[in-house]
């Protein structure tokens, strides 16, 4: 592969130097910041730092077309923007599915020069270390900038268009039987378990839960309204310490209005009356974390003698429960807070098994 517009060139005294946008003078002109060392490899990795570090630099005026601007250099200046744009988490994604995987084998490639065949071979190779899942979702962050590098005119189209991925062999969703989820409900016996009944109930995510107020009950209606989100971020880019933090939820269809069962409406009512948090599953300092909650959850699992799923497997299961009742594929996608009605058939297909039974029983 041609790999060009590193900004790394070999000094006459021997050594390495690697140039970066440190900033712009009062009057618009670029000043740069630079790297040294004997060593070509540790001035190609501190350069990458620096260039990360001031990514808002690489925000180029789209009026003026730069052949030689690199693919990373591009996608510096479009993570600046997004950082700006989507939530703290996202970002974080972002940066890491291009830092770790398309940077080290596209970044030096020019914007321009960047072909189809060079993509596809990435994503073979890619391919035999990822999930299919995993590479489609590293890929659909490039897409999303390359496509913005078009829009902008610096790439006539987008070369991912012309490519492609293995084909996906969609898993079976992982629910727990009728049975489990009544040995599961039985072994709840402390409010400090209600999270784990409130996912049976209402198929919220475990963010959602965590996320809950008071105020998001309609106790009259007996509903409860999804608006809340909780997460963990990152305190500073490449720190592993992160906090928790009240986003909105994963997606405008995820903020949503889910009825609330008798159940679980009795034990929410007791619950509030001891309660000095706004939120429904706190902690000393907020909401509950999700951590905790799945480390609860566990203790359950084994409690209950059931298999070892995830937490997000209650929300499956609630999917489940519905689809075996007979609720319609439009009520079941609006609960869960589905973009699409196909996203929910494609997600629970094996689940209709009775409802396609009933069906080839009419035609005979």
């Amino acid at each position: 592969m041609k790999r060009n517009g590193e900004n790394i060139y070999r000094r006459k005294d021997g050594r390495w130097e690697g140039r970066y946008i440190k900033g712009r003078k009062s009057n618009g002109k670029l000043y740069y910041g630079y790297v040294y060392s004997r060593n070509y490899k540790e001035v190609k990795k501190n350069l990458f730092l620096y260039k990360l570090q001031y990514k808002e630099n690489y925000l180029h005026d789209t009026k003026k077309i730069n052949h030689s601007l690199s693919l990373q250099d591009w996608s510096l200046g479009w993570l600046a923007k997004q950082e700006k744009k989507v939530k703290p988490n996202t970002y974080i994604s972002y940066e890491s599915k291009m830092t770790n995987h398309i940077f080290p084998m596209l970044g030096e490639i020019e914007l321009s020069n960047l072909t189809s065949s060079e993509l596809q071979e990435v994503i073979d190779q890619l391919g035999e270390k990822l999930s299919i899942s995993s590479l489609r979702a590293v890929f659909r962050v490039l897409r999303t900038c390359l496509n913005d590098a078009v829009k902008e005119e610096r790439i006539p189209s987008n070369p991912l268009d012309r490519v492609e991925f293995p084909t996906e062999d969609r898993s079976e969703v992982k629910a727990f039987t009728l049975e489990e989820q009544k040995r599961i409900i039985a072994a709840i016996t402390d409010y400090k378990y209600l999270p784990i009944l409130t996912a049976i109930h209402t198929g919220l995510r475990i963010g959602e839960i965590s996320g809950l107020k008071w105020e998001d009950i309609n106790w009259a209606e007996r509903i409860l309204y999804v608006r809340n989100n909780a997460q963990r971020v990152k305190v500073k880019k490449g720190d592993k310490h992160s906090k928790l933090v009240i986003t909105s939820p994963k997606t405008a269809l995820s903020q949503r209005v889910v009825p609330i069962s008798d159940q679980l409406f009795e034990v929410l009512e007791i619950s509030r009356e001891s309660s000095n948090s706004e939120f429904v599953f706190s902690s000393k300092t907020g909401p509950l974390d999700p951590r905790t909650i799945r480390n609860r959850f566990k203790k359950i699992k084994e409690r209950a003698q059931v298999p070892d799923l995830p937490f997000h497997a209650l929300r499956h299961t609630f999917a489940t429960r519905c689809i075996e009742s007979g609720v319609t594929v439009t009520t079941v996608s609006s609960l869960l807070g589905h973009k699409s009605t196909k996203m929910t058939l494609d997600i629970y297909t094996n689940s209709f098994i009775t409802e396609k039974r009933e069906a080839i029983a009419k035609i005979a």
